[in-house]
């Protein structure tokens, strides 16, 4: 944090058993480069999604991020039967190392096979699910040559009149926070045809926005 200018002063201290912790950082770390399984304890009581683990979670761990205000470890649930696991993300500060995992590791293959399913995921917006609208016929503006420039747009008269598809996952669309964030941060910039549940949650959003700026 010193050497991005960021004072730790006044910071709250983190748990000293946390992965948060530089000491226990460094552990999970290393496990990730050693390609070894650990065992971590959730903190009760923390912050969570629904359907989100609890107690005692056996994992492959994957990877360290940065993500708006902490840091989170992605990992693979490390589950007896199956040749993958889910791939899931926690805070730091809400994990601990609950003991010795004994000393079992796997391959470097398994592991970048892991890696890149994770990747897959952390994609946002890949451009083969992207469409975007051609231009009109009286536009100026510079478009590429080929795709994702496919989608015919609106007649000219439009208040919008260029089309944009996107290919999302349905766990995306339900209950991602940042995609709700870029979408109805354009206001009325955009018009959201479907889903249509996603549509109503921008339109209820507006109306509670009207209501309460509204009243006297």
């Amino acid at each position: 944090m010193s050497w991005a200018g960021i004072s730790a002063d006044g910071l709250p201290p983190v748990r000293r058993d946390s992965l948060a912790a530089p000491r226990r950082a460094e552990a999970i770390e290393a496990a990730i480069v050693e390609h070894r399984r650990v065992l971590l304890q959730r903190y009760p009581g923390v912050g969570s999604f629904a359907g989100s683990p609890a107690g005692e979670l056996r994992v492959w761990p994957l990877q360290l991020i940065f993500h708006n205000v902490g840091w989170y470890l992605l990992f693979e649930e490390d589950q007896v039967g199956r040749e993958q696991g889910l791939i899931r993300s926690e805070r730091l500060d809400r994990l601990a190392m609950a003991r010795g995992d004994g000393d079992l590791r796997r391959s470097r293959e398994q592991h970048a096979a892991a890696i890149y399913r994770l990747e897959r995921l952390l994609q946002r917006d890949p451009i083969e699910h992207t469409r975007f609208s051609k231009p009109l016929p009286s536009d100026t503006w510079w478009h590429h040559p080929k795709p994702p420039h496919v989608l015919e747009p609106r007649p000219a008269g439009s208040s919008h009149p260029y089309p944009v598809e996107l290919d999302l996952p349905p766990w995306t669309v339900a209950a991602d926070i940042d995609l709700r964030s870029r979408l109805f941060a354009f206001g009325g910039g955009i018009r959201i045809e479907q889903p249509d549940a996603l549509r109503q949650e921008l339109v209820q959003r507006c109306q509670e926005a009207i209501a309460a700026n509204t009243k006297a």
